[in-house]
């Protein structure tokens, strides 16, 4: 987060593209973000400013806290892979999952939980009431054709139904 040009050049590049700018979300790693925290919170800042969401990922592997997140302009978390992928087998790990939910919802935090693998987890991440989930449970990685195909199509004819 310590090049502003980029970071202004990232913000152009929305601007130019015909979506709404509340659309589109911008991930930092955590360890990113605690390089040089005034930087970070100053890019940051303009990013949000351009009304364009700002996301720390890798969360649980850097050195921050709810605290110093609480202090940059983030709207979302996501909760590393090493976390979420052992939550079932592994207490420690799912005690970590949950109160990381528990408290970024607190702060006003949207939460995202990465590496969801398995039917089981991806109940315990709803019953401790997860907001997004990532993994290859839900979906592998998919060329932009296969996403346009089976993802857009399906959302559209489920909005021409629903109308």
């Amino acid at each position: 987060m310590d090049d502003k040009d980029f970071v202004n050049r990232a913000i152009a590049m929305v601007e130019e593209a015909r979506v709404d700018n509340e659309q589109i979300v911008f991930e930092v790693t955590e360890t990113a973000t605690m390089s040089n925290p005034e930087r970070s919170a100053f890019a940051l800042k303009l990013i949000q400013n351009a009304r364009i969401r700002v996301s720390i990922d890798d969360y649980g592997t850097g050195q921050s806290t709810m605290s110093y997140l609480q202090r940059l302009p983030v709207s979302e978390i996501k909760l590393d892979q090493s976390f979420v992928k052992t939550m079932t087998t592994d207490n420690a790990n799912r005690v970590m999952v949950k109160s990381t939910i528990k408290m970024a919802h607190a702060l006003g935090f949207k939460i995202v939980a990465e590496g969801i693998e398995d039917q089981p987890c991806l109940e315990l991440l709803t019953r401790y009431g997860c907001d997004i989930g990532q993994g290859w449970h839900i979906s592998k990685p998919v060329t932009p054709d296969v996403f346009e195909a089976i993802w857009l199509d399906s959302v559209m004819e489920e909005a021409r139904l629903s109308a």
